[in-house]
Formats: structure tokens, C-alpha cells, sequence
């Protein structure tokens, strides 16, 4: 076996390089940049005051958005663990906000579900 290797340096037998998915990672940057947002906006004066009856809150959304970056990384880098840990986060992250903003809580899942479709879509290629 003589011949030129395949296109990109892979032989037979070698394990899959990492998904390689515009839909991933354009879902990944846009749940990222949410999840920086929800991180920066835990600390500002106006949810503070927001959500002075329900002081925890504050803290579990700050706490969440960077497990949720942790997944992401996780997730594009061809993880199924990172989806399913990034998916359950947000329905953590919806169940805290619930009582203390109602049904608007349910806007923050919006990036879990373009990441959710994402990672459908890439099942195959997720280990």
C-alpha cells in the first residue's frame, strides 16, 4: 500500500478530527455571547435592584453562565456531554428565573434552542 494518503493527513484507522460544523459554531459563538451577557448583566445595579426580594438569583444566572460556557467549549469541540450538560443548565437557568420574572423567563431559551438544534443536527459527528 504504496499511494498517496487521503486529503488532510488521515490514514485509515485514525480517529475523526472535530466536527467541523458552521451551524455548531455559529450556535455555539451566539449561545456564548448570551451567556457573557447573562454573566455581565448578574452584576449590574439594575438586577440587583430587580431582584432584591430573591437575592440568590443574582448568583445561580452567574453561576450558570459559566457552566454553560464550559459546555459550549465542550459541545464544539464534538462532545455529546457538552450538549446535554449545556441543555439541562438552561432549563436550571429557566426554573430559577421563574419566580422571580414569570413567563419572560422563558426567553433565555431561545440560545438553547438554536444549541439543541445544532447539536441534532451534528448528532453523528458528536462522540
Amino acid at each position: 500500500m504504496t499511494g498517496v494518503p487521503p486529503p488532510g493527513g488521515q490514514t485509515q484507522g485514525a480517529p475523526p478530527g472535530r466536527p467541523v460544523s458552521i451551524f455548531l459554531t455559529v450556535a455555539c459563538a451566539f449561545a456564548g455571547l448570551a451567556d457573557l451577557q447573562g454573566f455581565a448583566f448578574a452584576f449590574s445595579r439594575r438586577n440587583r435592584e430587580a431582584f432584591a426580594a430573591t437575592p440568590y438569583v443574582n448568583g445561580v444566572v452567574a453561576g450558570i453562565a459559566l457552566l454553560q460556557i464550559a459546555c459550549l467549549v465542550l459541545l464544539w469541540r464534538g462532545r455529546r456531554a457538552g450538549l446535554f450538560g449545556f441543555l439541562g443548565l438552561a432549563v436550571i437557568h429557566v426554573a430559577v428565573l421563574l419566580p422571580a420574572v414569570g413567563a419572560w423567563s422563558l426567553c433565555a431559551l431561545l440560545p438553547s434552542v438554536l444549541v439543541g438544534a445544532a447539536g441534532l443536527w451534528n448528532w453523528e459527528r458528536l462522540r
